[in-house]
């Protein structure tokens, strides 16, 4: 017997809300086990409902979708993140991607894939709403020429820390920005050096601020 799929959904449109979970409920094999209607109230429950995927808006009040899906990343990394946009911005789907989130599609078209995307991000594959992947074919035109070849020897966690080490930021900073302890943040900072054959206190700053890799 195939697992049911356990979704959370975050919106702080009621009717839309109401929409989603209407036509997700309606689908054999899936399951809405909580509502929420701003990002505080979905990391309050997103613990006490363990569920398999969330489906999130960008703009929502108290913690914004963004944000929420940086601190779900990092506190259970196994979870499926799906994103929800009005709007078809490269900005947004660039750090929503750099986010690691599963799956990105347009509330214009989300009756359409929805379903689809859940399928997919729970079935381990990424999903993108037909209507924004220009973006990522733009993504991926530019990364060759944005991106240092050193870099593709860091993981993306590390590839962030590397970028916000280059901005001066400290390991203090840097831990805040991304919802991790400080020595989580200088067991990266010594990977990263050991990546890049760097040695003495202050050779990442130096490398950093040297290679300073756009956002």
């Amino acid at each position: 017997m195939e697992e049911i799929i356990r979704i959370l959904i975050a919106d702080d449109h009621p009717i839309f809300r109401k929409g989603l979970v209407n036509l997700i409920e309606a689908t054999p094999g899936m399951e809405v086990v909580a509502e929420a209607e701003n990002g505080e109230q979905l990391l309050r429950l997103i613990d006490l409902y363990q569920p398999h995927v969330v489906v999130l808006d960008v703009n929502m009040p108290k913690i914004d979708g963004l944000t929420a899906a940086t601190k779900i990343r990092f506190s259970y990394p196994d979870v499926k993140l799906v994103m929800l946009t009005m709007r078809n911005e490269e900005d947004v789907f660039n750090e929503a991607m750099d986010i690691g989130v599963n799956g990105y599609i347009l509330k214009e078209n989300a009756v359409e894939d929805v379903i689809n995307s859940i399928e997919a991000v729970a079935a381990g594959q990424t999903y993108l709403s037909p209507a924004v992947s220009g973006h990522l074919v733009q993504r991926s035109y530019q990364l060759p020429k944005r991106l240092p070849e050193f870099v593709h020897s860091l993981t993306d966690t590390e590839l962030r820390i590397f970028r916000l080490v280059g901005q001066s930021k400290t390991s203090k900073e840097i831990s805040e920005k991304l919802f991790i302890s400080i020595k989580t943040v200088e067991n990266h900072r010594t990977n990263i050096c050991k990546k890049l054959n760097l040695k003495g206190k202050n050779s990442l700053l130096k490398f950093a601020l040297e290679h300073k890799l756009e956002d």
